[in-house]
């Protein structure tokens, strides 16, 4: 199974790596989102926490949110990250480019770089 990291950026914070796999090394960037997804999920259940935050909403990927905490359902936040995604909430970029489109077709290897980058809005804008 094709496996890769994935860097989560957010102005002003640490990046941080999710270790994401897939089914094919051809998938589309909706695959990846999802498996993005599932692989932060799948790392909260490992520590052992019963809940998830609302890391996903609106693509604010931030584990030491303060946000509500609330049972976790896969499918709804695969949902919310495409959401975001497509309400252009985060960016992805693979290698130097990056990808606009859900249904195009992305080589995984375990050398690609793949990086989610959360937009923030300025302050007072």
């Amino acid at each position: 199974m094709p496996a890769f990291e994935v860097t989560t950026e957010v102005t002003g914070r640490a990046s941080r790596e999710t270790h994401v796999s897939v089914d094919s090394d051809r998938v589309t960037v909706r695959a990846l989102i999802e498996g993005k997804v599932r692989a932060e999920i799948e790392d909260w259940r490992r520590r052992g926490l019963a809940e998830f935050g609302s890391e996903y909403r609106d693509g604010a990927w931030n584990v030491k949110s303060g946000a509500r905490r609330r049972r976790v359902d896969e499918d709804t936040e695969v949902r919310s990250a495409i959401a975001a995604f497509e309400g252009g909430r985060f960016l992805i970029l693979v290698g130097d480019e990056q990808v606009t489109d859900l249904d195009a077709c992305v080589l995984v290897s375990p050398d690609i770089r793949v990086r989610f980058l959360r937009i923030v809005a300025l302050a007072g804008g």
